[in-house]
């Protein structure tokens, strides 16, 4: 798990939105995979919405988005990339 490589990194904060969810759906997701960080339930959509993306039916995995100190978005996928994840997170963390 990612979360789990940066334990020590101070400057790294991890919020999962889950979106177009049940509350106990979300809540059994968080328990299958241990997720230990918040999660925020977007019932309405409205938070993954504001993210372009193209006309295509909802992505069946979560907006990675990696955002630095500075607020710009560093890294935004609609597909479950976690080397690429990785790569954004380490190229925020050494700007800084």
């Amino acid at each position: 798990m990612i979360q789990t490589n940066y334990a020590n990194e101070d400057d790294l904060s991890f919020l999962l939105v889950n979106s177009n969810d049940l509350e106990e759906d979300a809540y059994r997701f968080l328990q299958q995979y241990k997720i230990e960080y918040p999660c925020m339930l977007d019932t309405s959509s409205q938070l993954y919405d504001s993210y372009y993306r193209s006309s295509e039916a909802f992505a069946p995995y979560p907006v990675h988005v990696v955002i630095d100190r500075q607020s710009r978005i560093r890294y935004l996928a609609f597909q479950n990339d976690t080397q690429g994840v990785i790569a954004a997170i380490n190229a925020a963390l050494d700007d800084e």
